[in-house]
């Protein structure tokens, strides 16, 4: 994936090509393998709406979904059935009204709902209540340089971890723990053992960058627990969150390489037959999906990629098997499931009810596939 930005470089998630890293922290490596898969079949639920949801969130029986297309920001739907229960806040230029409204990722389960709304520098504090969702409070932030997608985390309703690049001066990307208060200060960050390929425009009147990313962070925090894996490199960092934002490296697994190496890493050629990504955890687990793909013939017309337009075309390619796979916090295996929807690759975990849920993003959100799982 491409992120091409202004002159002021923000927040990013631009995931391309990855290879991972270990950061600091005790050394440690998984033992032992998956046993047999479990397979399981889904349950189709149609939605039919076209909601091209930025991010959902599961709370006391509901998903909640933040649409960036619609003139209502926030779909509730009760689970595990997914009937619609109400739509909430309007998109528009009028007063009270939101334009990029993102739900914001949380370390605990609780009714409250933070949104970012970038364009406006603005959080909002936002309740369920029986009828809907409400806002209660705003909080103005100072700066220019900090936008807040849906990768960002609220820890405690008193910090925000969000990763960045800066794409002017160090071209490094960190995990940064900022106050959450109107100046956002920063309490800590994490250097990231990421790959950056940027290109600078100045054009006289106005500058900008773009850049393709690679092995670009995915994290999961759960109370004061954050954990980081690198898709590639497969390494994975775990991290306590302080009172003060602070992080404290706990735990390391993988083959711990240095920023430096990871720098002169050539990422544009790897093979790309299978990939692992983090998609969510809870207390006692943390939760992966393993897709595997296969080249596939492609007729239409070069369009070729990267940040100036001379990559060579990107190979079509077409999934062939999706796996749910279940680690403990010590990335020890526990359990892995194969998901007959292969292109069904976004996926939620609803373990409260004994459910994973997914869709195919192809399809918008058509239909929500349902598996009965059990760890």
């Amino acid at each position: 994936m491409k992120k091409t930005v202004k002159s002021i470089a923000v927040a990013i998630a631009a995931v391309v090509s990855g290879v991972v890293v270990a950061c600091s922290g005790g050394g440690g490596s998984a033992a032992g393998d998956f046993a047999e898969a479990e397979d399981l079949r889904a349950d189709s639920i149609a939605i039919n709406e076209i909601i091209q949801p930025n991010n959902i969130l599961f709370r006391d029986g509901y998903a909640v979904i933040s649409s960036p297309k619609n003139k209502k920001v926030l779909f509730r739907y009760s689970l595990p059935g997914w009937e619609i229960t109400d739509t909430s806040l309007t998109r528009g230029e009028g007063p009270g009204d939101l334009n990029d409204a993102v739900l914001l990722k949380q370390n605990r389960k609780d009714d409250t709902l933070w949104i970012s709304e970038p364009n406006k520098r603005m959080l909002l504090k936002a309740v369920m209540n029986p009828g809907g969702i409400s806002v209660e409070e705003e909080i103005r932030l100072q700066g220019y340089d900090l936008w807040l997608w849906n990768s960002a985390f609220v820890v405690d309703g008193k910090s925000i971890v969000n990763t960045k690049l800066d794409f002017w001066d160090t071209e490094e990307t960190k995990v940064y723990s900022y106050d959450m208060t109107d100046s956002m200060a920063v309490r800590d960050s994490v250097l990231c053992l990421t790959r950056a390929y940027i290109e600078k425009h100045d054009d006289g009147k106005s500058k900008w960058a773009s850049a393709t990313i690679s092995n670009s962070p995915e994290i999961q925090i759960v109370g004061d627990r954050m954990a980081i894996w690198y898709p590639d490199t497969r390494n994975t960092m775990i991290y306590r969150i302080g009172a003060d934002g602070r992080f404290v490296p706990e735990k390391t697994f993988g083959e711990p390489l240095t920023y430096e190496q990871v720098k002169n890493m050539d990422f544009k050629n790897i093979k790309r037959d299978e990939a692992e990504n983090f998609v969510s955890a809870d207390e006692d687990y943390l939760y992966f999906k393993y897709v595997k793909t296969k080249k596939v013939e492609d007729n239409t017309e070069d369009n070729a990629g990267g940040p100036s337009g001379n990559a060579p075309k990107p190979e079509k390619r077409e999934n062939v098997a999706l796996e749910l796979r279940v680690y403990d916090w010590d990335m020890n295996p526990v359990k892995k499931f194969t998901l007959d929807k292969v292109n069904g690759t976004s996926l939620f975990i609803d373990r409260a009810n004994g459910k994973v849920y997914s869709y195919d993003r192809s399809l918008d959100f058509e239909y929500v596939y349902v598996y009965d799982f059990k760890i």
